[in-house]
C-alpha cells in the first residue's frame, strides 16, 4: 500500500475544490460526543481550507425529542424541517454527509434527493452490535432490524462511506456499501495548541467518555480500588452513571466530574498522567488520540479500532490478554518516566500527522478524487519515526 504521507493531497488538491458547499446533517448534539465532536473538527477543518462548511444538529435544548431505543438516557431530536430547508436553500450544498441513523440522518437523506447533492456517510457506531448490551430479546432484534433497513438504504445512495476501522468496513459492505473508506481521526484546533509536559510519577488516571456498559467502567472502579496511591477521575454522562457516583462515594481517590465541555475535557486531560479507555467494543476513541495530541501517555484495551492504525499504536499502551487494567496501569508506572515522555511525545507526532492526512482524505473523497473510490485503508500504513514492541 501507498504510504498516506506520500498521497497526502498537495495544494492543488485544496484548490481544486476550494468554494464548494457541504452541509453536515447530524442527530449528534455538537462536541456531546465523539461522532458530534468529530463533525465540528471537520467542518473547522475543511473551513480553513476554503470549503463552505455548515453542521445541522440538534441544540439539545429546542424542538421535540424521544427517546433513544433502550437507552433513555439518550433523545433523538426530531429535525426542525422548516428552519433545515431554510438553511440549505441559503447555502445550495453540493455534498450532505449524514453521521448518524436518526431523524436528522432520514431527513438529510430527503434533503440530499431533493437538491441533488452527492451523499457521504459516516460510519461510526455499528449500533446493531450495541443492540445486546442495552436492550432485551426480542426488543434487540427489532432495534437491530431497525438500524439495518436504515443504514442499507442509505449506503446504497451514497457517493461513499467513511468509517475508521477494519470491521466496520467490513459491516458497511455486508450492508451494500459499493465505496467504503477507512479514514483517520480528526483533531480540534483546541487539542493541536502547545501541551502541558508530562510529570515524572504516574499519579492522576483519567477515564473520559459516555458512562456505558461497552466502556468496562468496573474495571475502572477495581482499578481505583486495587490502587489507593492514585487519583481516578471520569468525567462522562451515560446509562452507568448512578453506579459511578455509588462507587465514588465509597472510593476516596474516586472522582467524578459529569459531563464536561470540550475545553472542560482539556483541563482534566492536561492534568492527568494517564488516560484509560478499557473498552469491550469501541470502533475507534476519539478521546485516546485527543490525549496522544496533549502528549498524555495512553492505556487501551485491544478491542479499541484506533489499535488498528500501526503508527498509532506504536505508542499506545494496550493491555495484554488476561491483564487487569490495575495491573496495566502498575505496569506502567514501573516504567523509567523518561521512556513514558519519549512515548508520550511520539504519540503526539504520529496524532498530528494523522490529522493532517484525514483531512486530506476527506477532501479527496468530497471532490470525488478517483484515487479515493473503493474500500481504502487511508493512514494505516503511516510509518512511525521508531518501530518498537511497547513494554
Amino acid at each position: 500500500m501507498q504510504d498516506a504521507l506520500a498521497r497526502n493531497p498537495k495544494p492543488a488538491s485544496f484548490a481544486r475544490i476550494r468554494g464548494q458547499r457541504v452541509a453536515v446533517i447530524s442527530d449528534a448534539l455538537a462536541e456531546r460526543n465523539g461522532v458530534g465532536s468529530y463533525y465540528r473538527d471537520l467542518a473547522v477543518q475543511l473551513s480553513g481550507r476554503g470549503l463552505q462548511t455548515e453542521v445541522l444538529c440538534p441544540d439539545g435544548h429546542t424542538g421535540r425529542s424521544l427517546p433513544m431505543p433502550c437507552d433513555p438516557t439518550q433523545r433523538l431530536w426530531l429535525p426542525p424541517a422548516r428552519e433545515l430547508t431554510a438553511k440549505l436553500e441559503r447555502l445550495q450544498p453540493q455534498v450532505i454527509v449524514l453521521p448518524t441513523p436518526g431523524p436528522f440522518g432520514l431527513y438529510g437523506l430527503w434533503a440530499a434527493k431533493r437538491l441533488g447533492a452527492r451523499i457521504i456517510v459516516g460510519f461510526h457506531t455499528h449500533f446493531e452490535a450495541l443492540a445486546s448490551h442495552y436492550c432485551r430479546a426480542p426488543l434487540d432484534r427489532a432495534v437491530r432490524l431497525g438500524w439495518r433497513l436504515f443504514n442499507t438504504r442509505v449506503f446504497r445512495q451514497a457517493a461513499g462511506v467513511v468509517t475508521t476501522s477494519r470491521p466496520m468496513v467490513a459491516a458497511a459492505q455486508a450492508l451494500g456499501a459499493p465505496h467504503v473508506h477507512r479514514l483517520g481521526t480528526l483533531l480540534g484546533p483546541e487539542f493541536l495548541a502547545t501541551h502541558t509536559p508530562n510529570r515524572d510519577q504516574l499519579r492522576s488516571v483519567l477515564f473520559a467518555g459516555r458512562l456505558a456498559a461497552e466502556k468496562n467502567l468496573e474495571a475502572v472502579v477495581q482499578a481505583a480500588r486495587e490502587l489507593p496511591g492514585v487519583a481516578f477521575h471520569i468525567v462522562g454522562d451515560g446509562p452507568q452513571r448512578d453506579f459511578i457516583l455509588g462507587q465514588a462515594a465509597q472510593l476516596p481517590n474516586l472522582h467524578y466530574h459529569g459531563w464536561c465541555s470540550r475545553s472542560e475535557l482539556l483541563t482534566h486531560m492536561d492534568a492527568s498522567d494517564l488516560l484509560v479507555l478499557p473498552s469491550h467494543v469501541e470502533s475507534f476513541g476519539t478521546v485516546v488520540l485527543e490525549a496522544m495530541a496533549r502528549a498524555r501517555t495512553t492505556l487501551i484495551s485491544p478491542h479499541c479500532g484506533i489499535a488498528e492504525w500501526p503508527a498509532l499504536a506504536a505508542d499506545l499502551a494496550i493491555m495484554r490478554p488476561q491483564e487487569s487494567l490495575a495491573d496495566a496501569i502498575s505496569r506502567l508506572s514501573r516504567l523509567d518516566p523518561r521512556m513514558r515522555s519519549r512515548m508520550a511525545q511520539a504519540a503526539r507526532r504520529a496524532a498530528l500527522a494523522m490529522n493532517e492526512v484525514a483531512v486530506g482524505d476527506w477532501v479527496n473523497i468530497i471532490g470525488g478524487a478517483d484515487d479515493m473510490q473503493g474500500a481504502d485503508d487511508s493512514c494505516a500504513e503511516l510509518t512511525p519515526a521508531h518501530e518498537r514492541a511497547m513494554p
